[in-house]
């Protein structure tokens, strides 16, 4: 065999073939295999050209056009883009909107008096005092004053009692249990930061510097949220309850790095109440630790991912504001998808309706659903003609790939009856952002503090966000129900 031409490597290929077989192939060979080597060399090039393009919208995708997170965007942020449309209102306060401001007080605590500068060295100034000065302008500052203040329980014996006999003694109050601790208002006040995500050692820094409380440490943190999240085990119960014989749920979950392992957060919530359970698993495993889907029977808002199907005993419900975002995706990456804009504004329109049927408390007509769901079926038409199924070539096995446009016109088509569930009742909402805000404040925990150290915890930490977020529901603030909790009657805020 001839030794190969020097600088054969940067040839192309057919060039390189061609030498070769000039040498090897018989003359009546030589055309099929051109034609065999052309065959290869293009597939390899729609192989690459395909690869390209999912790349390209891979480094496309953000949190406008995908379902990836906000913090996922990184320096790079793209323009923020909301998926509402224009109310033809104009920015701030609308007319008949009730103002609040900081109210004139009725009488002051402390008055303080200002005189020209000239009568702090006039010797009678104490004559003109009180006959020739009179009130010019008055203004007002409002303030706080933090002090320590402690209490000293003393419990009292009485040696003989002339009417029972004997000895008897006094008892502490329930709560007072230790020779020394603190009190109700800095435990309230220090479950409340850790809630709003502050870090146990900055907690105890303000304690010291602002509060003074001198001996205030991070242990004394930790062992205040750990007492209240104990008091809670019997609302949390209460709360897994009454979702699970909710008609309407939504569902969601999400990562959290616990001792340098990630775990997984999974939600229910309702427009009452809050559930959130740490899991080491995420798919239906870890949706059977949250106790709550499984036993249900109404109807179930997610946002379409796998393992939420395998749950026969609810209806599911998409949510829509993801499909949006999926079709955004589609209409920047592929602008010559001419049904994706069409379907994406019958959504839209889908939704307004939607609205305006809501305000009036009553579903929408079977009539306008079955014209939206004909309408449906016509889009699905177009999509599925714009990108037919690739054809098989050879005798090549398995499913044939479809890429992400495809998928989701397929899924679109399968889940038709979950992606319209939402027009069939007032009660069933478009989107599952409720269920997307049970879990921000985690993400903003997790951001400031970088991780649960233990997972007892993050299991303390998820129980009071559960137990908060009901109170919330319910009409208490942060602080009262904290307090309540404390106190011993965490159930007052729940509505039991």
């Amino acid at each position: 065999i001839p030794q190969a031409p020097e600088g054969a490597e940067k040839l192309r290929a057919a060039d390189f073939s061609a030498r070769i077989s000039k040498f090897l192939v018989p003359d009546g060979y030589k055309g099929r295999i051109r034609s065999l080597i052309s065959v290869s060399l293009n597939a390899n090039i729609e192989q690459l050209l395909d690869e390209i393009s999912e790349l390209k919208e891979t480094l496309n995708k953000n949190s406008t056009n995908s379902s990836k997170p906000p913090s996922s965007d990184g320096l790079a942020r793209p323009k923020t883009r909301s998926l509402r449309q224009k109310s033809g209102k104009k920015p701030g306060g609308q007319k008949g909107h009730k103002g609040v401001t900081i109210k004139v007080p009725e009488k002051a605590d402390i008055v303080i008096e200002h005189y020209p500068e000239e009568c702090s060295h006039c010797h009678l100034f104490g004559k003109c005092k009180g006959k020739f000065c009179r009130q010019q302008a008055s203004r007002y500052v409002t303030d706080i004053k933090i002090a320590k203040e402690v209490t000293e329980h003393i419990t009292m014996r009485i040696e003989r009692c002339p009417l029972h006999g004997g000895a008897l003694g006094g008892a502490f109050p329930e709560g007072v249990s230790a020779r020394v601790q603190y009190g109700t208002t800095i435990e309230t006040f220090v479950v409340n930061q850790s809630m709003d995500g502050t870090g146990a050692d900055k907690i105890s820094r303000t304690a010291r510097n602002f509060f003074g409380l001198e001996s205030f440490s991070t242990g004394s943190v930790i062992n205040m949220i750990e007492s209240c999240a104990s008091k809670l085990e019997g609302a949390e119960r209460f709360i897994k309850q009454q979702l699970v014989n909710s008609t309407v749920n939504h569902y969601d979950e999400t990562g959290v790095n616990v001792n340098g392992k990630l775990n997984w957060t999974h939600s229910a919530s309702n427009l009452l109440f809050t559930l959130l359970v740490l899991s080491g698993k995420r798919g239906a495993a870890g949706m059977e630790e949250l106790g709550v889907i499984g036993k249900q029977h109404g109807v179930a808002v997610h946002d379409c991912w796998e393992p939420y199907w395998k749950f026969g005993n609810v209806a599911h419900a998409l949510c829509c504001v993801h499909l949006l975002r999926e079709l955004n995706g589609v209409i920047e990456n592929h602008p010559g998808q001419k049904w994706a804009p069409k379907f994406k504004m019958f959504l839209e329109e889908l939704y307004g309706l939607k609205k305006s049927y809501d305000s009036c408390g009553r579903p929408m007509e079977e009539c306008y659903r079955s014209y939206f769901g004909y309408m449906y079926d016509s889009l699905i038409g177009i999509a599925k003609k714009e990108n037919p199924l690739p054809e098989i070539s050879g005798k090549r096995r398995g499913r044939r790939k479809k890429g992400k446009v495809r998928s989701l016109i397929d899924r679109l088509e399968s889940r038709k009856e979950s992606v319209l569930l939402f027009t069939t009742s007032c009660d069933i909402p478009f989107s599952n952002n409720a269920a997307e805000q049970t879990v921000r404040n985690l993400k903003v925990k997790t951001k400031i503090a970088g991780c649960f150290r233990s997972e007892a915890g993050a299991k303390a930490y998820l129980r009071l966000r559960s137990y908060i977020d009901s109170a919330r529901k319910h009409g208490f603030d942060a602080c009262q129900a904290i307090r309540l909790a404390f106190e011993g009657s965490p159930c007052l805020c729940l509505g039991c």
